[in-house]
């Protein structure tokens, strides 16, 4: 059984990353490698999008 990413979703262009544009992630098909989200051996190179940058504050409700 494979690991997939929760990036790794249905969208209208088709299974793909949702950090990734349409383009991105044709980019990242396109050397016919098998993607990191399900899995493939190189690292995500979205992953980081995820993040919270460094300093930002969360939303507080009001």
């Amino acid at each position: 059984m494979s690991r997939r990413c929760i990036f790794y979703q249905l969208t209208a262009q088709g299974s793909r990353c949702v950090l990734a544009s349409p383009e991105e992630w044709r980019q990242l098909l396109a050397n016919g490698r098998k993607p990191p989200c399900v899995g493939g051996q190189d690292p995500c190179p979205f992953q980081h999008r995820a993040k919270p940058k460094r300093g930002a504050q969360p939303a507080t409700a009001r």
